[in-house]
This record gives structure tokens, C-alpha cells and sequence, in this order.
């Protein structure tokens, strides 16, 4: 039986990353800030991580708030779990911020 040969792939170890520099403008102020951030490229086509949450909050008087947030992370299928953790306590974090940011909680309707 003839052998069977098996092309090998081989990826580098290190992570590759790009350099993006992003640009501020303060609302109300002649000021520009620039913010230089490390994007990490993948090397085999990601999976995605997508966690959404959400809380509705009755106002009283028939009237209720919806807010949500979503947050949708590329990564190594090898790291789902890990990256599903964290992103999930982003989108937590988020979501009471967005809540204070509008006034508003369900503790305070409790």
C-alpha cells in the first residue's frame, strides 16, 4: 500500500499585530488626541464570540426604558470559553454603566 502524504502546515507561534492610531476630537474643544492601539491579525480564519444582554425598566405611568448591549469579539477557536468569560463581564460592566448613565435601575423599581 503506497504511503499517504500529509502536507504540514505550519503557523508561526507569535501573535501577529497592527498598529492603528485613532484619532480623538473633544465635542466642545479645539482638541485632537491620538490613541495608538495594537490589533491583534489572525493567522486562521476566527471564530466569534457574541454575548447580548439586556434589561427592561418600568418607569411607572405605562412607560418602560429598553437597554441592551452586544458585544461580538473575534478569537482562536481554542479560546471561546475564555473569551466568552470575559466578554461577559464586559457586556455586564456595560450594561449597569448604560443603566446609571440613563438614571435608572431595576433596584430602584425593586
Amino acid at each position: 500500500m503506497p504511503e499517504r502524504r500529509v502536507r504540514k502546515r505550519e503557523v508561526e507561534e507569535s501573535v501577529e499585530q497592527a498598529t492603528v492610531s485613532v484619532y480623538r476630537t473633544i465635542v466642545g474643544a479645539d482638541e485632537e488626541t491620538k490613541e495608538v492601539i495594537h490589533v491583534r491579525k489572525f493567522v486562521t480564519e476566527p471564530a466569534y464570540v457574541r454575548v447580548n444582554a439586556g434589561v427592561t425598566i418600568n418607569l411607572g405611568d405605562y412607560q418602560s426604558m429598553r437597554i441592551d448591549v452586544s458585544v461580538s469579539v473575534p478569537c482562536y477557536a481554542e479560546e471561546i470559553a475564555q473569551v466568552e468569560r470575559e466578554v461577559a463581564d464586559f457586556v455586564a460592566v456595560r450594561l449597569a454603566d448604560e443603566q446609571k448613565e440613563y438614571g435608572v435601575s431595576l433596584m430602584d423599581k425593586g
